[in-house]
């Protein structure tokens, strides 16, 4: 009995603490939204092994200076340390993440958002003809030239907030994990899924994370850490838009970011083939969606 005395008071002590932690971020999140220049602030505050600093809120200027300074820890901070850690969490995010329910068949092309130095770039490359990255860092992008030199149907390139590099209806999957809820401005999301729209094949797979609106976590204005939020209706909304049949929304668990993979439509008489393929089918992700 005094065990689990022991371990209930434990528990009411560890469920105080994370209530209280819950009420003092939804306080700080609504301060922010309400004063301006502490959300400036609070949203490119960096907090990293190399210390504490403050963002300008230019996305090529912040990530240009975190690839300097530190570029595993900014991009992925649960595995940095070494190499082999870092390639090992990349892979995992690869088979469980990017590629969950889908098929590739050989001579896929793949484009990644926000690629980084290359984190997914790498394992993705041993599952498809080519994987392209691009991102908004000159010195990610520099770096990531350096990490995977050698591989040969691998491209990444420095972007402008667009994929105008690129062809329409050239790429069979479009991908972006962890690049989105660092946006500080809505219309940076947008002009990405629309690119996405128009260079992925008919019937091709976009699949991307976003930070979700919560009762604490609503923002239009963000910055290049903490960025904009989106409810599901909304991002719905857009998708539908741009002419995606939206295939699954997933929260992440335990996270404040949600997953969403939707598919470009085909037209009547659009023979194209398409090398990235959904794996469930439409009732079945109602279904599951539902549960």
């Amino acid at each position: 009995m005094t065990v689990l005395r022991v371990l209930a008071r434990k528990w009411i002590y560890v469920r105080k603490a994370a209530l209280v932690k819950e009420a003092l971020k939804r306080s700080l999140l609504l301060a922010c939204s309400l004063i301006p220049p502490l959300g400036r602030l609070v949203y490119n505050l960096e907090i990293s092994p190399d210390g504490v600093s403050v963002g300008t809120g230019d996305m090529a200027r912040d990530w240009d200076a975190r690839a300097r300074r530190n570029a595993r820890w900014y991009i992925y901070w649960d595995a940095w340390k070494t190499e082999e850690e870092f390639d090992a969490a990349g892979e995992a995010d690869v088979r469980d993440v990017v590629l969950k329910e889908l098929v590739v068949e050989p001579g896929a092309r793949a484009l990644e958002i926000g690629c980084g130095i290359g984190r997914l770039v790498k394992p993705m490359s041993r599952r498809t003809a080519e994987v392209h990255g691009v991102d908004i860092s000159a010195e990610m992008v520099q770096q990531g030239k350096e990490r995977l030199e050698g591989l040969t149907n691998v491209q990444l390139r420095v972007c402008d907030g667009a994929l105008s590099a690129y062809p329409a209806g050239h790429f069979d999957l479009c991908y972006s994990i962890a690049v989105f809820r660092h946006l500080p401005e809505k219309r940076f999301v947008l002009t990405y899924l629309a690119e996405a729209a128009r260079v992925l094949k008919a019937a091709g797979i976009v699949r991307f994370e976003v930070w979700a609106t919560g009762r604490a976590d609503r923002r239009e204005q963000g910055g290049t850490l903490v960025g904009v939020t989106f409810s599901e209706v909304e991002m719905r909304q857009l998708l539908t838009r741009l002419g995606f049949e939206v295939l699954e929304v997933e929260p992440r668990p335990g996270l404040p970011y949600v997953i969403y993979t939707a598919r470009k439509e085909q037209r009547a008489g659009d023979e194209t083939r398409v090398l990235v393929h959904w794996t469930r089918t439409r009732a079945e992700s109602l279904q599951r969606s539902t549960t």
